[in-house]
């Protein structure tokens, strides 16, 4: 994720695609989440699970932030609607 949002991976016109969320509130793989305790209060990821257990890897559109993240009491991320 530190690599798509800091342009090591792709253009960063084929980011823009990514992130444009459009009227269905997700981008091209990826989507944002709001969290409260993060400086700009969104992040963008994905997630995942399979039987009983589940990941999320998010990071801010600057590329700071590298989880995998498990939100705390008090930061619990919410879909960007």
């Amino acid at each position: 994720m530190h690599a798509l949002f800091t342009g090591r991976l792709l253009p960063k016109a084929q980011v823009a695609q990514m992130t444009d969320t459009g009227k269905f509130g997700y981008g091209l793989g990826i989507f944002p989440v709001q969290v409260p305790c993060v400086p700009g209060g969104v992040v963008w990821g994905h997630d995942g699970a399979v039987f009983g257990y589940s990941a999320e890897s998010s990071v801010r559109r600057t590329g700071s932030g590298r989880p995998p993240w498990a939100p705390t009491p008090g930061c619990s991320p919410t879909t960007v609607s």
